[in-house]
């Protein structure tokens, strides 16, 4: 299925994960805005036009500012597409780690290193 009017803002601050996270991406037709870092992600979609972004997928462990905080900065920014899915991508598997990061805000996860068959999950469920 191709997406290709959806627009995905991806936050990594490790760049070849960041860019296998960018060019999975484009197997559904979708070029992303990147971010390194949690406070560069929280900048552009503040500075971006309300609706801008369909999709947040969020690493949670960076420098700077992290997934956690950066996506507590964007549900109470006020704006209208605050709450949009953020996905968070970790390495982490422990359940109660996965179920903080909902607690905190985050929307979902999907697991590092990335399937695509998990891709395609979280794809069809947050921007079908």
């Amino acid at each position: 299925m191709a997406y290709d009017n959806k627009k995905v803002l991806v936050v990594e601050d490790d760049d070849m994960n960041r860019m296998l996270a960018t060019m999975s991406l484009g197997e559904y037709d979708i070029t992303p805005d990147e971010a390194a870092d949690g406070k560069q992600a929280l900048d552009m979609f503040l500075a971006s036009p309300e609706g801008t972004y369909d999709l947040i997928m969020m690493d949670v462990m960076m420098p700077v500012m992290d997934g956690i905080e950066s996506t507590k900065n964007i549900r109470k920014s006020g704006r209208s597409d605050s709450d949009l899915p953020i996905i968070a991508m970790t390495a982490e598997s422990d359940e109660n780690e996965i179920q903080r990061f909902i607690q905190e805000g985050l929307t979902d996860y999907i697991e590092k290193p990335m399937e695509m068959e998990n891709l395609e999950c979280i794809l069809s469920k947050y921007l079908g």
